[in-house]
């Protein structure tokens, strides 16, 4: 992020956020209110999104785009979604709610 912001990079990062860092949820982690709101440190926009909306992550994009190649800066998009399918292994706690 620094380095895109520092440079002025026309750049989109897009962060596609399913609650959980491999196989451990975000909330055990990082602090904070997730990673859209890193990117204003930074000097980064940032916008969050429903990730499962395509209307909303498209006009997320597309005002992502136009900021970015208008104004010469980089844009953070982070859409909030959640895992359709196991990609890790979690223990069945984790998964069934149970402690």
């Amino acid at each position: 992020f620094n380095f895109a912001a520092t440079l002025e990079c026309p750049i989109i990062f897009f962060c596609r956020n399913n609650g959980y860092a491999i196989s451990t949820p975000t909330s055990e982690q990082y602090r904070g209110d997730g990673i859209a709101a890193r990117g204003p440190g930074y000097g980064i926009m940032s916008v969050r999104v429903d990730g499962n909306d395509v209307f909303a992550v498209y006009n997320a994009t597309k005002e992502a785009r136009r900021r970015a190649a208008a104004e010469n800066q980089p844009f953070l998009i982070e859409a909030m979604t959640y895992s359709s399918r196991g990609r890790r292994w979690r223990p069945l706690s984790r998964l069934s709610g149970s402690p």
